[in-house]
């Protein structure tokens, strides 16, 4: 015991450590991946700033020297001259490489050319124009756009990255007008972007210019960057000297403008992945608090052990200790709640037994007094009456009070399966309904057989004691599938006077059941004891399984033959009235069946049970073919009668899909609807059950194909869809009330 605790608490302790330490790693991975994100765009960000910086310093230096490089005699001779560009580039070469070794490093070029001529000389020598940008491997049409863009200005750049044997480059083009020669001065600054950007860049970060509402990277020849970042070109332009970084799902991005490039701005981007803050330091820390814990956990689970098995402890002392009274189940260790548990359930079970008791005794005695009272078989004493009154409980009905019987009304389909010990069960079931329904008064119920119940009330108000049965009756009805009639007997000033009220009540119900026989009915007996045949309880329920299945033929047919065979011949009014009676609960099971009120149905076709007050056989056999011809309209649907889309397309598919093993999982996967919706649409539009409605189809289609006496059993079971003969043939004697092979037979 002690070890299963032990085991226990361990899980438990487990469990809780789990949960806490899941709790706290994602906590602190939360504020540490907060502080590594900030972290890295700061990081990103001073890079970012420090580039531009160092693009900043670098263009500066550009261009002075390209603007003192214009000023020079060389290329001022150059501009205004007439003769071959040869003539004139030595000079302008020594003046190149002069300045440039004195302004800038030896990765540098430059190369200078005047608009009017196809030759151009840079630090490598003389080359054509065409030449020079090839080695660049800058498309010439740039040149030329540059060339051709701001004709009007007198000075315009233009910047283009470029790629040479895989290293990025970027290369300003000067455009210098000199309108007294009318010449233009055309200067390549070309420079290796690591020279600006250093060689710290992770792969993870990439750097671009935006100009132009284009990105050109610095890094790589394809630039693969969200194109809305390029909002950041307009953001600079703007906010001078502002940074600026903007979040999407994938990456960041950082842009800040540069002062000497007019329009141009320096983007770094970046992604920041979930798990680069976790190193071994961090996990070695969390592995340490998790064994921190675990061990916290061990020591409370040996603690708490001790606290927990003490109770346990001094509960089996005193159950051993207490040997004359609970001698078994016998204690060995390890099965303590074994122990405890069998012996709480052996006193429960003798308490029970002994409140039951009691209960059972002091029911058995009000039923047998009140019994006495309605049968005065003998007079009683004031004095002795009182006493037993006090000694039953039953004070409250000293004064008098309301009697009231409950009768269940002709049987219904179900107990026509009831052996006799079910009924025990059955009147046990409706007599507990009664009370349970009936807590709002006190009440006293006795049962007179399995059939009949007598409540004694002490309220005298006739009215309430109406209002509570009619209230309480339809809910025992809906739960055991029953019908009941009841009488309300005339307030009584004593108990004594409840044996008048119980004649006034049973003259009452008599009246009204005096047609039926107070036996159980089976399935092959009349409805009503005469001698007259009239139909069946089998008939009954094949009539009522007609309308459920939606088959009018069948039930007007059934009916018609019904109604035939009652009404032939002179009857007298005692017969004509059992009749009455006996079809109008037909009528009533039927509505019933199909969830719909008696009451109501009365009310709305009053014409029609007007009709059946005559004393005419004839008259009644009218009477009561209008009044089944209405059960039907309201009780039976055809398919004209349903207008839903839906309904119709469902229906037609459980046609064409009988023989298969259809359910209604099926049809929600075919129309994509939920199983409880489509049981739905079905009751309220078409008015049946999906499985009834299944059912019955391939019943039909076996009754089919059982009249052309062409398949055996085996053929026709697997044709309707069922995987065992046996099913098939259970299923349809249920439905028909005889086998497949009693079918053909009949059809013979």
């Amino acid at each position: 015991m002690q070890k299963r605790l032990f085991n226990m608490n361990i899980l438990i302790f487990s469990i809780i450590i789990l949960i806490y330490t899941v709790i706290i790693i994602l906590s602190v991975s939360y504020f540490n991946y907060k502080n590594y994100s900030q972290k890295v765009v700061y990081d990103n960000e001073t890079s970012l700033v420090s580039a531009a910086n160092q693009i900043d310093k670098w263009t500066e230096n550009v261009f002075q020297f390209s603007a003192a490089l214009s000023s020079t005699q060389s290329v001022e001779t150059y501009l205004q001259g007439e003769q071959s560009s040869y003539v004139y580039f030595p000079a302008i070469y020594d003046d190149l490489i002069n300045s440039q070794q004195l302004n800038f490093q030896s990765n540098v070029q430059i190369g200078l050319t005047k608009s009017s001529d196809e030759l151009l000389v840079s630090h490598n020598g003389y080359l054509t124009t065409s030449e020079y940008l090839s080695t660049l491997n800058i498309d010439e049409e740039l040149y030329q756009t540059a060339l051709k863009t701001n004709s009007n200005e007198l000075y315009t750049y233009s910047i283009v990255p470029h790629t040479v044997n895989e290293i990025r480059y970027t290369t300003i083009i000067e455009k210098r007008a000199f309108p007294e020669q009318s010449e233009t001065l055309m200067t390549f600054i070309t420079f290796p972007n690591k020279e600006i950007i250093g060689s710290s860049l992770s792969a993870k970060t990439s750097m671009y210019y935006s100009y132009d509402n284009d990105l050109y990277s610095l890094t790589a020849e394809t630039d693969n960057l969200d194109q809305n970042l390029l909002q950041l070109q307009n953001y600079s332009e703007s906010n001078k000297n502002e940074l600026h970084t903007t979040y999407t799902d994938e990456l960041v991005a950082s842009s800040f403008p540069l002062e000497f490039l007019s329009g141009v701005s320096l983007v770094q981007t970046y992604s920041i992945n979930l798990f680069d803050f976790i190193t071994e330091s961090y996990i070695r820390q969390i592995l340490s608090f998790l064994l921190i814990l675990f061990v916290l956990g061990l020591i409370l689970s040996i603690f708490s052990i001790r606290k927990v098995y003490e109770p346990i402890q001094n509960i089996i002392s005193m159950l051993t200790s207490k040997t004359d009274t609970v001698s078994e189940p016998a204690f060995t260790h390890g099965n303590e709640l074994t122990y405890i548990r069998q012996n709480i359930d052996k006193l429960y079970s003798e308490n029970k037994e002994l409140k039951q008791s009691q209960s059972d005794s002091i029911r058995t005695r009000q039923a047998e007094f009140l019994i006495e009272q309605l049968s005065q078989t003998e007079p009683q004493s004031a004095d002795h009456l009182q006493d037993r009154l006090e000694k039953l409980n039953l004070t409250g009905l000293k004064e008098g009070g309301t009697l009231s019987i409950l009768s269940v009304e002709g049987m219904t389909i179900e107990e026509v399966y009831f052996s006799k010990d079910n009924l025990l069960t059955y009147r046990s079931k409706l007599l507990n309904m009664i009370k349970r329904n009936n807590q709002d008064q006190f009440s006293i119920v006795v049962p007179l057989d399995f059939k009949h119940f007598c409540l004694f009330f002490s309220d005298k108000n006739r009215e309430t004691i109406e209002t509570s049965i009619h209230d309480m009756i339809p809910v025992i009805e809906q739960e055991l599938s029953t019908h009941i009639t009841f009488a309300v007997s005339s307030p009584v000033e004593s108990i004594k006077q409840f044996s008048t009220a119980f004649n006034e009540v049973s003259t009452i119900l008599n009246e009204k059941d005096r047609y039926t026989n107070r036996q159980l009915i089976f399935p092959d007996t009349a409805l009503i004891a005469t001698e007259k045949s009239t139909y069946t309880l089998e008939e009954e329920r094949h009539l009522i399984n007609a309308v459920l299945n939606n088959d009018l033929l069948k039930a007007d047919g059934m009916v018609q033959a019904i109604l035939s065979r009652l009404f032939e011949g002179p009857l007298n009014s005692a017969t004509l009235s059992e009749y009455k009676i006996l079809l109008l609960n037909t009528v009533k099971r039927l509505l019933a069946q199909n969830n719909l009120s008696i009451k109501l149905f009365q009310k709305e076709n009053r014409p029609l049970f007007d009709a059946l007050k005559t004393t005419s056989g004839q008259e009644l056999y009218s009477a009561f073919t209008n009044l089944f011809n209405q059960v039907f309209a309201q009780c039976i649907f055809s398919s004209s009668d349903i207008t839903d889309p839906t309904t119709l397309k469902i229906i037609e598919y459980i046609h064409a899909h009988y023989q298969e093993d259809l359910s209604l999982t099926d049809l929600a996967n075919k129309f994509s609807l939920s199983e409880n919706y489509i049981s739905r649409l079905l009751k309220k539009n078409a008015h049946f059950n999906f499985k009834t409605y299944i059912t019955e189809l391939k019943i039909q289609k076996s009754k089919e194909l059982l009249r052309t006496e062409l398949y055996t059993i085996n053929e026709i079971s697997s044709m309707v869809g069922y995987n065992h003969a046996n099913t098939f043939i259970r299923t349809f004697k249920k439905h028909e009330g005889y086998s497949p092979g009693e079918y053909s037979k009949i059809q013979c």
